[in-house]
């Protein structure tokens, strides 16, 4: 009975410490929602006068008259940087692989704040081509 017993307990102790070092692997929680949003340089209006006077119409999209809305996906960093850019929804044609040009040649933002502190933000970014 008593090694049965000692069986389970150190059993719940391995299943604890094993929780618990699985937890800390590092990872930096992502936040969808601050009180203090992300920004980028110059602010939003800034930003997208940005993405106007740089974005290139490609050349397959003009040919082919395709127009419409990009969506965005990605996160702003503790210091700024943006990372895990990707295209949520596309339209093809070249539109999708410019707007994340544009989004990879951006200047580092602002990162958003929570509690004080700088966190890891998830950002969505919607950007439109018109022929």
């Amino acid at each position: 009975m008593i090694s049965r017993s000692i069986l389970k307990i150190c059993a719940v102790v391995f299943f604890m410490i094993f929780m618990s070092a699985a937890g800390n692997t590092g990872e930096v929680r992502i936040y969808s929602g601050v009180s203090d949003k992300p920004v980028p340089p110059g602010g939003m209006r800034f930003f997208l006068q940005y993405l106007h006077q740089n974005l290139r119409y490609p050349p397959e999209a003009r040919k082919k008259g395709t127009g419409g809305t990009v969506y965005l996906q990605f996160i702003v960093e503790t210091d700024g940087t943006l990372s895990e850019l990707q295209v949520v929804r596309g339209i093809g044609d070249g539109c999708d692989e410019e707007a994340l040009r544009l989004l990879k040649t951006s200047p580092s933002w602002t990162p958003g704040m929570h509690r004080g502190r700088a966190v890891r933000v998830r950002m969505g970014l919607p950007v439109t081509f018109s022929p």
